[in-house]
């Protein structure tokens, strides 16, 4: 039954794209079989948003709820910090920047002027794509070694029996709280 959700997420990602390539190939870009994708506006904020909300919500939300929603796998992960990394690879990375690419599309027709700081405008997405998708990366990895989730303290110092995880766990800890900083320096920025 999970897999008909699967469905409709994968009737998006192929119909989103395919009527991305249209539009540009209307627009003249019909050389080869890439060139839409080359001429592509990448500096207009709206249409990079949502080319990076596809690819993280495809690849890093995707794929991962299709592995985590198996029965085998679920039983393994569930309550590990990978379902964390799943849920900011969906929500975090795929709705919020493709909302972000909505408002910048808005903005300048509802209040008929240019979008303000427009050089940052353009490069925000990525920031945030990439910070979200090391924050996502770094919680699936930590995950893979069993780091809880709902826990405080996943060392668990003044436990009766000591437990220590692998010392590799640490590199995707810091992964994680380095895409966490670039989401709050992007915040801040904007």
């Amino acid at each position: 039954m999970m897999h008909l959700a699967v469905l409709a997420s994968m009737i998006h990602a192929f119909a989103v794209p395919a009527s991305m390539e249209v539009a540009l190939r209307h627009q003249g870009h019909t050389r080869g079989l890439f060139e839409w994708l080359k001429k592509a506006p990448w500096g207009n904020p709206a249409f990079s948003s949502i080319a990076i909300s596809i690819l993280l919500f495809g690849f890093l939300g995707g794929i991962t709820g299709v592995i985590f929603g198996t029965e085998q796998f679920n039983i393994i992960r569930h309550n590990t910090i990978a379902i964390t990394g799943h849920f900011h690879g969906t929500v975090v990375a795929g709705t919020t920047v493709a909302f972000m690419g909505f408002t910048y599309l808005l903005v300048p027709y509802v209040f008929r002027r240019e979008l303000i700081w427009k050089g940052f405008a353009s490069i925000q997405p990525y920031i945030y794509g990439v910070g979200v998708a090391l924050l996502s990366i770094g919680m699936m990895s930590a995950g893979s070694f069993g780091v809880p989730r709902r826990h405080y303290d996943i060392t668990f110092s003044g436990a009766p029996f000591s437990f220590s995880f692998d010392p590799s766990i640490d590199l995707f800890l810091s992964m994680m709280g380095v895409g966490a900083c670039s989401r709050s320096l992007e915040g801040a920025l904007h």
